[in-house]
């Protein structure tokens, strides 16, 4: 993939290039509330093909009640969040595909959270958790396998 992508008003820009991790949603009450939806999308990428193209997105860092701390990049001007930098994982990015310039060619596959999703909402063909996988590869190894099927 060689995908240009920003903010709403275009003051961030940046670029991902190469293969998707894993694309999944992920219907966790935090999502919600952050993307004021049913749930999030979620396209996790390697951090190094992952690249700030112009602008100076803010950084976040939350420390939640429970003790999990959520971090990402943000448009300080438009508030829109184009990526997330899990604590646990420095080496990737959790990007958010409607930041994305062109539409995908692939749906995501798997969902986390189940049990706190939309009871209206419609899961993937995927892999469903109820919370968070308690094997953090578990959504990668079924992206690399949904070919084959």
């Amino acid at each position: 993939m060689d995908v240009s992508a920003g903010c709403l008003c275009g003051g961030i820009r940046f670029r991902f290039v190469g293969e998707p991790l894993a694309f999944y949603q992920c219907h966790c009450t935090d999502c919600q509330i952050q993307t004021g939806s049913a749930f999030g999308l979620s396209l996790v990428a390697s951090a190094e093909h992952v690249a700030l193209v112009s602008g100076n997105p803010k950084a976040f860092r939350i420390s939640m009640p429970d003790g999990r701390i959520k971090s990402g990049r943000f448009c300080s001007n438009c508030a829109a969040r184009v990526w997330g930098e899990p604590v646990r994982w420095p080496q990737i990015r959790v990007l958010r595909p409607g930041t994305f310039d062109q539409l995908l060619p692939f749906a995501p596959f798997g969902d986390i959270w189940t049990a706190s999703a939309q009871p209206w909402v419609a899961f993937t063909q995927g892999p469903q958790f109820p919370g968070q996988p308690e094997d953090d590869g578990a959504l990668v190894k079924a992206w690399r396998t949904r070919a084959m099927g």
